[in-house]
Parts: C-alpha cells; structure tokens; sequence
C-alpha cells in the first residue's frame, strides 16, 4: 500500500504509549506494507523484524487490537493455523459508526465545543458549494496523475483494483488516503500564500515583526517555485530553440502516449503545422468546451487532441 501520509495520529495518551513502543510500529509498518492481504503472526514478525514470541506472547498484537490499529481476519488454513491480521482506520465518513478504529492518515479529532459552534454558523449552500470547488480541484489532480507518463507522477496513483476495497468499510483505503493527502497539500499551499498572511494581518493574528519576515520567506518560496519550474523547462531546450518552443516541449512532454502519438501523427499528416500551432490549437479545444459545474474539464487533453485531428481531416483510430 503507498504511503502519502508520514506519522501516526495519537488523540490519547494510551494511544502515544502505543505508538511510542518500537515493536508496536514495526509490525504496523509490517501490516501497512501488506495491505490489502491480511498476515498471519509469524509474517508479522519476520517482516516486523521481531520474533513471535515478542509479538504474540506478550501482547503486543492484542494492544493494538484492542486501540484500534489493527483487526483480527477469522481465516484459519485447512489444517488449523493462527488467525490472520490486517491493518483498519477510519475517516470522518465512517468515524461515527466504527469508534473502535484508530483514524486514518490526515484526519483528527475535534473538541465537541468546536463542532458544535461551527455547525451553528455554517451555511450549507455556501458549504456545498466549496464542496463542488475542492471536488473539482480532486478530478483535476486525478485526471492529470492518469494523463502523464512521466513515472515520479504516476508512481503516487492509487491502485485501482477491486482486491483494494477494505472488506469491512468497503473503500479502496490507498485512494482514501491518496485524496485526503492531496486536500491536505493544498491547505498547506494555502497557508504559504501571500494572501493568507495579509489575512492573518488585518485580523491582528500576527505582528508586524513576523509579518514581515514571513512575507520575505513567502516571496523566497515563490521565487524558487518559478526557478524550478523553468528549470524543468529547460531540459527540452535544444540549440536554436526559441521560448515558446522550450514552453512547447516541456507541454508536449506532460502529454499522455496515447495523446503524443496522435500528435506525431498530425505532425506527420500536416508537415506545415508546428508543434506549436498543434499545443494552442488543442488548448482552445478544451477552452471552448469548458467546465462542468464541479469545475472539472469537459474535455481531456486526449479527447481535444482526438477533435483538432479530425478538425484538419486526419483520422484516428488509437
């Protein structure tokens, strides 16, 4: 299972005890490792790196039985055996009926007094329309992971396999985990922004000492956001190559093999056209047919490729 999500969650202090014991964690990292399959206490232990009598005997397995971390699978070979084991959390989907489970990666507890005063002032119009906003930015990052063959982004997709569906909540828990820790990201991004520090500013949440030094740290982040991004850019540079087709590569670079190959194909079908002219002619495709109401693309960059081919009388059968 890939791991997103960095850490443990301890809203107790029985919890820290847990998790503070190393064997605890070896074995965790063990069933996280195996996931979906379930382990039996002897794989527990070789992979944890401990033996079975640590693990077994001493009750290690039943603590974290009994806070949650892991439940016991009833799946005894033919010749009898030991029970098997598997890792369980929850999110806030399923919090309220399975209290018995640690939560998931990225999710915390709340104090009562906050979620009842947040649940008297919030307006559910305006809640789910900020629903349909983040909603559209998870399609959008999704799309785009499925879209690219550069292997650093599609190593982090989650598996899309039915053996992935946890056989107690019935969720997939690597996407799970794969969409909370993109809406984490972006917070975290939200909160480096310069717009959010001015806010924190004229609500008097901040001096003015740190104010400004946070807003240099903030202009520094940026500034090397925008020399990396062009150093990526750069990598397509070849002798005699002008900006825009250094902005070109780098875009034709992101595209998807299938949409490269109807690209090369028009390329080769309508030598007088640049690479260029294909790029802009592909995004004001995908620009005139728009959005949907979540905000999500109408059209992928395959299916806009697919259209401006047939717009200049090639056809594609890929």
């Amino acid at each position: 299972m890939k791991n997103y999500i960095l850490g443990y969650y301890a809203p107790s202090d029985r919890l820290v005890v847990t998790l503070a014991n190393e064997k605890n964690r070896k074995m965790l990292t063990a069933l996280l490792n195996s996931y979906p399959a379930s382990m039996k206490v002897k794989d527990i232990a070789s992979k944890g790196k401990i033996s079975v009598k640590t693990a077994y005997g001493h009750g290690y397995l039943r603590r974290l039985v009994e806070d949650g971390f892991i439940r016991q699978v009833e799946e005894p070979e033919e010749t009898g055996g030991s029970s098997k084991y598997v890792i369980e959390n929850v999110n806030s989907l399923l919090r309220d009926r399975c209290t018995i489970y640690s939560l998931a990666p990225g999710n915390v507890e709340y104090t009562e007094e906050f979620k009842n005063a947040l649940n008297r002032l919030k307006n559910q119009s305006e809640i789910k329309t900020q629903f349909r906003t983040l909603l559209g930015f998870v399609k959008n990052i999704v799309e785009s992971v499925k879209e690219s063959d550069e292997k650093h982004v599609k190593q982090i997709a989650p598996t899309k396999d039915s053996d992935y569906v946890c056989s107690t909540c019935g969720l997939n828990h690597e996407a799970r985990d794969f969409i909370r820790a993109v809406l984490m990201y972006l917070l975290d991004q939200f909160e480096l922004s310069s717009d959010y520090l001015e806010f924190l500013r004229e609500q008097n949440y901040i001096d003015k000492e740190h104010f400004n030094e946070y807003y240099k740290l903030i202009q520094e982040n940026l500034r090397k956001r925008k020399s990396e991004e062009l150093l990526t850019e750069t990598q397509f540079t070849r002798p005699g190559m002008n900006d825009e087709q250094i902005v070109t590569e780098a875009w034709f670079k992101r595209m998807s093999p299938t949409t490269k190959k109807t690209i090369e194909k028009i390329l080769i079908a309508k030598p007088e056209i640049t690479k260029e002219q294909i790029m802009n002619l592909i995004e004001d495709k995908k620009r005139k047919i728009g959005k949907n109401d979540l905000g999500k693309d109408l059209l992928t960059y395959h299916g806009a490729t697919f259209l401006v081919a047939e717009d200049l009388g090639i056809r594609d059968k890929s």
